[in-house]
This record gives C-alpha cells, sequence and structure tokens, in this order.
C-alpha cells in the first residue's frame, strides 16, 4: 500500500477557524445583550439556553478543536474557555440538571450564581491582559466580557440581598458592556469575511502590535510558495 503525502494537502488543513468563533460570539451575546437589558419588557431568560449550548458552547469548541489543530495556544484557550463558558451558564438554566433544587433558599443560590460569574471573571481579566498585544477590536471584546461578569456577579449578589432595583440596574449596565462586545465581534467578522472573499477593501483592527500582520503575512507568503513535495513510502509486501 502506497501512502502519498503533499505539503499541498497539508496546507488544506490549515484553515482559520477564527470567523467560527467570533460569529458564534457575536450571535449569541447579542442575545444575551438583549435579555440583559430586558429588551422589548422580556424578564424572562430561557430563550438563550439554546444559543449557550448549540450556538455559544458547540461553536465555540469546534473553533477551539481547530485552533489547536493548527497549533494556536492562545487561540484554542480561549475559545476552549468560552465554551466552558456558555456550556456552565446554560446548565444553571437547563433543568434536567436541576441546579437549583440543590440550594434550601433563593438567597444561597442568588449568591452561587454570582460566585460562578466571578470566577469567570477572572479569567476574562487575564485573557484581556493577555490581549494588550493584539488588536483594538479583540481588545475591546475581552474588556466587555469581564466587565459583563463583574456587573452580572453584583447583580445576583445584590438579588440575594434582597435589593431588586441595584440588581437591575447592575444587570442593565452588564448588558450595555455586552452589546458593545457583541458589536465589536460582528466587526471582526466582517473584517474576516472581507479578508477572505478578497474584497476590494477591509476594516482595520487597530493593531497594538507593529510587526503581527507582517508576521502574519510572511508566512503566508511562505506557504504559498513552498515546494510541492511528493514522498512515496515503499509498499509492504
Amino acid at each position: 500500500m502506497d501512502f502519498p503525502y503533499t505539503t499541498e494537502r497539508r496546507a488544506q488543513r490549515n484553515v482559520d477557524p477564527g470567523a467560527l468563533g467570533i460569529a458564534v460570539f457575536a450571535v449569541t451575546n447579542t442575545m444575551l445583550a438583549f435579555l440583559l437589558l430586558e429588551t422589548k419588557g422580556i424578564h424572562e431568560d430561557v430563550m438563550i439556553v439554546g444559543m449557550l449550548w448549540f450556538v455559544g458552547g458547540l461553536g465555540s469548541w469546534v473553533t477551539a478543536i481547530l485552533e489547536y489543530m493548527n497549533g494556536k495556544a492562545f487561540e484554542f484557550t480561549v475559545f476552549a474557555c468560552f465554551g466552558a463558558y456558555y456550556f456552565s451558564y446554560a446548565a444553571t438554566m437547563t433543568p434536567a440538571f436541576s441546579v437549583n433544587s440543590g440550594y434550601t433558599t433563593t438567597n444561597e443560590f442568588q449568591n452561587a450564581i454570582a460566585l460562578l460569574f466571578l470566577a469567570w471573571f477572572f479569567l476574562f481579566l487575564l485573557f484581556t491582559i493577555a490581549g494588550i498585544k493584539t488588536n483594538l477590536v479583540l481588545l475591546t471584546i475581552f474588556t466587555s466580557v469581564t466587565l459583563t461578569a463583574a456587573f452580572v456577579s453584583a447583580s445576583h449578589f445584590m438579588t440575594a440581598m434582597n435589593e431588586g432595583g441595584t440588581a437591575l440596574n447592575l444587570q442593565k449596565a452588564a448588558g450595555s458592556f455586552l452589546i458593545l462586545g457583541a458589536l465589536a465581534g460582528w466587526y471582526d467578522l466582517a473584517h474576516a469575511l472581507f479578508k477572505d472573499q478578497k474584497i476590494g477593501w477591509t476594516l482595520p483592527l487597530g493593531e497594538l502590535n507593529g510587526y503581527r500582520d507582517s508576521q502574519v503575512e510572511i508566512e503566508s507568503q511562505i506557504s504559498r510558495e513552498a515546494p510541492k513535495i511528493d514522498i512515496d513510502l515503499p509498499s509492504r509486501a
């Protein structure tokens, strides 16, 4: 049996899955921001459960797997953690998990939810610090989700303290920050799609690391110009 191997076939597998990850981020967080803001008087958040499971969570993990295959550690970590974030949040609202039944009082449950978002706040804050040398759009996304997690956590703490008015104001503040991050996600998605389809004009991302784009372009050019090498392994009798 022969095992032909070519660098061309290998290159075909090295697609950039970032657009998928940004797309599911933008869609999921746009909906979540609308619910946090109680748009059109909607007070219940059950509509977001399916999106958290099958759009944000699943889509982020698929992206993470593809980023891992491309050898991108930072992107893999970010998308894998975002997927876990969506899944963990969805589980608290999914009846099959009966999360709230494990608590004796509603206030205890609200404090537990607040601690959940507080834990994610610390991780998102670390992502924000690590993303300082990426670009303004990505930094906006990280900053918005960090502030969203902080304000949602504070909102649940206030709910546990029976401070309903303050809790609602904090929740809406979280929604405002998240809609900003979602808009940044839509912008980043447009940038990726326009670039992939070779549309004549591109959207600037506000690069904070001067040589980042040039390095990517150099690596891409080297990959395109690499000679095609066919290696046929000897067949076994």
